[in-house]
């Protein structure tokens, strides 16, 4: 059956019908692991890249919770943000499909990410009862089958006064299809309106973006590098 995009509920398209769960991990690890396909990772960043990288670490650390010092990022990829909470003094750890990424740039932190389904970590940390201050799901959420129940298992992770961190998703969707027609040659499973994915700070508690009474913003005068 050939595969289309739908409308749901709150408004994001996606693809149906959904991958299962193991097809979607099996490519994945077969698309960052392939060395005959170029991705992501088969490429190296300019200076002002590696700049702009900085200083989106510098104002996720800025909406942070004061006097946080765990972070747990989801897709860490690279571990940019990794190391720069790190750096902070922060206590980190972050999952993948791979760890392709964090080899190339920050090996060392090697030891502070698991390699593997990302729902199937976070059961086993809910389970664990592990909790963290704050927490990253960049450009993650049109990856994943079913991204508001990956967003109801992250509340879970966080602590009373903890902040989750979603950016990035808007930057690569499409806009509604009334202004401009979804895309399907991509590998992506949802598709959010554009605007309606930014940063996230909760407490404890996930609705859909522009929810009243569950998130906030700071202004960013004063972020530092």
């Amino acid at each position: 059956m050939a595969s289309k995009l739908r409308q749901t509920a709150l408004g994001y398209y996606e693809i149906w019908p959904k991958p299962a769960r193991d097809e979607l991990r099996r490519y994945y690890s077969g698309y960052y692991a392939n060395p005959d396909r170029a991705n992501q990772y088969s490429y190296g960043y300019t200076a002002e890249e590696l700049e702009h990288k900085t200083i989106a670490v510098s104002e996720a650390h800025h909406y942070a919770p004061t006097g946080g010092s765990t972070f747990f990022e989801i897709g860490c990829g690279e571990g940019f943000f990794l190391k720069g909470f790190s750096d902070r003094g922060w206590i980190v750890e972050g999952v993948d499909f791979t760890d392709d990424g964090l080899q190339k740039y920050h090996p060392e932190l090697r030891k502070c990410m698991v390699v593997g389904d990302v729902f199937d970590v976070i059961d086993e940390k809910v389970e664990r009862g592990r909790k963290y201050d704050f927490i990253a799901c960049n450009n993650v959420l049109e990856h994943v089958i079913d991204p508001i129940a990956l967003l109801e298992q992250l509340t879970a992770l966080l602590k009373p006064r903890g902040g989750l961190q979603d950016l990035g998703s808007q930057r690569r969707l499409l806009a509604p299809a009334r202004d401009r027609p979804p895309r399907t040659g991509r590998p992506r499973v949802l598709a959010v309106p554009t605007g309606s994915s930014q940063l996230l700070l909760g407490r404890g508690a996930a609705t859909p973006a522009g929810g009243e009474g569950v998130f906030r913003r700071r202004p960013l005068d004063g972020v530092s590098r």
